[in-house]
């Protein structure tokens, strides 16, 4: 009784923080949650041109923690994305980060990463589910986002799933995510642990567009988020993950670490 009250009071405080505190864009951010991405549709809809794609790189043997930040802006043709990837980072029983991969028929990969906007100030641990921290999307590089978590990072462990979704429905689910991205940009909102997360805000932008697509509005696995894949497997939108080692892909140069992690894997999943 007592975990379930104290369950209830935290998603209170997630859903109404807002009417006590206001989000802002204007806080001591870490370096590598500084700038915020934007995107800009031509008239057409047919292009999007994303600003500041983060392409950090991080320092062998540090697990992640020392990095230079770069950005650089990226024209995509929408109708070149083929393959939608969800990309799993387990780091406890119950957790992982999860984000969605974008392939364009040229090869680039682009990762969506939902995160916690993380502050000089404050120490990310238990403690922040209390204190109100802003939401991010981050729009990068698989040479920064996932390339960290296998090769630099030496508690996560990383499954690279394939997901079976109609091509249109990819394209509109990337739109759908890009614009929530720019919107952040005028109108920063909180980071809701219960109801607005790193898994249940992609899903939740898949489902929006492809309402067929058997995704629940709410399932345990939005929560604990180390289940997430599986969920994925019962609504049928993933098989088995890409099978890779690291002594295959981390050694290669970074622009050739997203061919790397598929070229054994050249059989489409969908």
């Amino acid at each position: 009784m007592g975990a379930s009250v104290v369950l209830l009071l935290l998603a209170l405080w997630q859903r109404y923080k807002h009417f006590i505190l206001s989000p802002s864009n204007h806080r001591q951010w870490t370096k590598d949650q500084e700038t915020l991405q934007g995107a800009t549709f031509d008239a057409t809809g047919k292009t999007v041109t994303i600003h500041n794609v983060r392409d950090s790189h991080y320092y062998p043997g540090t697990n992640g923690e020392e990095y230079d930040v770069r950005h650089h802006d990226a024209t995509y043709n929408l109708d070149d994305v083929e393959r939608l990837w969800f990309i799993e980072s387990v780091f406890g029983p119950l957790a992982a980060h999860v984000f969605f991969s974008f392939e364009f028929k040229d090869g680039r990969c682009l990762p969506i990463s939902i995160e916690i906007r993380k502050r000089t100030d404050v120490v990310f641990g238990w403690k922040i589910l209390f204190r109100p921290v802003e939401l991010m999307y981050i729009a990068t590089t698989e040479a920064d986002v996932l390339r960290t978590r296998i090769c630099d990072r030496t508690d996560e462990a990383v499954s690279i799933f394939e997901m079976r979704v109609p091509k249109e429905y990819i394209r509109a689910v990337l739109v759908d995510m890009l614009t929530r991205m720019d919107e952040l940009r005028e109108r920063p909102v909180f980071y809701d642990l219960i109801a607005e997360n790193c898994t249940s805000l992609p899903l939740w932008h898949l489902r929006r567009v492809w309402k067929e697509s058997k995704l629940p509005l709410w399932h345990h696995s939005y929560l604990f988020t180390a289940h997430a894949s599986q969920l994925l497997k019962v609504v049928g939108l993933v098989g088995e993950p890409l099978s890779y080692t690291k002594k295959d892909v981390c050694p290669v140069p970074r622009e050739d670490f997203s061919r790397a992690l598929r070229v054994q894997n050249p059989l489409s999943t969908t």
